[in-house]
């Protein structure tokens, strides 16, 4: 799959886990998320949720479907 995403130099991109809700990134090795910086030319970003705003939407969630 990843020759799909091949570059002008023929190097695949880093993909990179941004949260949809805070925009904090996750860092790949660690699995940890931190604050989100500016994120460098040539990468792909892949939407998720960080397990913080994981929490939150569900009770939110939950709430909205007990009312």
């Amino acid at each position: 799959m990843q020759q799909y995403f091949q570059t002008a130099a023929g190097v695949a991109p880093q993909i990179v886990t941004i949260c949809m809700y805070c925009e904090k990134i996750r860092d790949n090795g660690s699995n940890s998320w931190s604050a989100s910086e500016k994120v460098k030319e040539g990468v792909l970003l892949s939407h998720g949720m960080c397990p913080n705003c994981q929490t939150a939407v569900y009770k939110e969630l939950e709430i909205l479907g007990s009312a």
